[in-house]
């Protein structure tokens, strides 16, 4: 993940992320959610905004075939939002202190 600006991040997408699905629909709707979640004490940062896939490019990391753009539009904060225990091994890659999750969102109003 890398943060471009005050309102704007980008990451590289490789096959076998089995994000594709989600990507493909930013372009009939590019509406999207980030949710950051700290595992060392379950606090959570929620964004929401509009995401767009750049197909052709590659990242200067290798295997990259794909980058997303997000532009934020809301954030929010929630100190000790979940219950996750830190060790819980089902839940990220060990090492980890930082789980992310993207998906489409809908606005409501």
């Amino acid at each position: 993940m890398q943060v471009l600006g005050d309102t704007e991040l980008r990451w590289p997408d490789y096959t076998g992320n089995a994000m594709m699905m989600t990507l493909g629909n930013l372009r009939q709707d590019p509406a999207a959610g980030l949710l950051f979640v700290d595992r060392r004490d379950g606090s959570t940062l929620q964004l929401t905004g509009t995401a767009t896939v750049d197909w052709g490019a590659s990242d200067e990391r290798p295997g990259a075939e794909r980058v997303v753009r997000f532009r934020l539009r809301r954030a929010v904060q929630t100190d000790h939002a979940s219950p996750r225990h830190p060790q819980d091994s089902r839940w990220a890659r060990p090492g980890s202190a930082v789980t992310v999750c993207v998906g489409a969102v809908r606005w409501s109003g």
